[in-house]
């Protein structure tokens, strides 16, 4: 009676996790198909969360379909090594989209967004050096280089012609010389056309560099 009791528990349990998995894959399916949700709620959250329950599929799966292939273990296993590298290091995106990669190139998204250049050092620390009462402009990530190497603190964020009053200093760093002005939200990262032709036409520029330029 016992042993019976314990083969409809296990059943049980089993029928329960089978449909739990199932769950989880049918809503990750939902929402690569319908991206407004993850607006709601992120993609990469749902998926690391599916892959507490789904894990010891994979596990169990992979251990049978080894055993199977007895003779090609070791190349299989070599094989699954070299792709997951290759996908996690961006190989294997750089290579198929052309979008470029931190990691292999110059002209990535991050590298323009984080990077600071030696000309980006130098203009904080020249402004730094010469820094009056006047009011200071830069965008959010500029204004990281200019505290981190200039010692500026107090610096504006909201580079736009509205915004820039007419006696003041307007860091652009290389980020800013090709084009983007950076702002932080609460939905992440937002990117403006930086106002070069307005400063140009408006503030004369007081240093520059092959990399940056300040303004007054």
């Amino acid at each position: 009676m016992g042993w019976v009791s314990y083969k409809n528990k296990k059943y049980r349990v089993l029928k329960e996790y089978t449909i739990l998995c199932l769950s989880t894959i049918v809503l990750i399916v939902v929402m690569l198909i319908m991206p407004l949700l993850k607006a709601d709620y992120n993609l990469t959250r749902l998926y690391l969360q599916g892959l507490i329950i789904l894990s010891p599929v994979l596990v169990f799966g992979t251990e049978r379909i080894l055993i199977s292939l007895k003779d090609k273990v070791d190349i299989i296993i070599a094989c699954f090594i070299v792709v997951f590298f290759l996908n996690s290091s961006g190989v294997i995106a750089y290579s198929t989209s052309g979008i470029p990669q931190v990691m292999y190139s110059n002209n990535s998204r991050d590298y323009f967004l984080y990077y600071s250049t030696g000309g980006d050092v130098a203009a904080a620390q020249w402004l730094g050096s010469r820094q009056t009462s006047l009011t200071v402009y830069a965008d959010q990530l500029a204004s990281l280089k200019l505290m981190s190497y200039g010692g500026i603190t107090n610096v504006q964020d909201e580079i736009y012609p509205s915004t820039i009053t007419k006696y003041s200093y307007v860091y652009a760093s290389s980020t800013n010389m090709k084009g983007f002005n950076l702002h932080y939200g609460n939905n992440g990262l937002f990117e403006y056309n930086f106002p070069i032709n307005f400063l140009n036409s408006y503030k004369d520029t007081i240093y520059s560099n092959q990399n940056s330029k300040i303004y007054r």
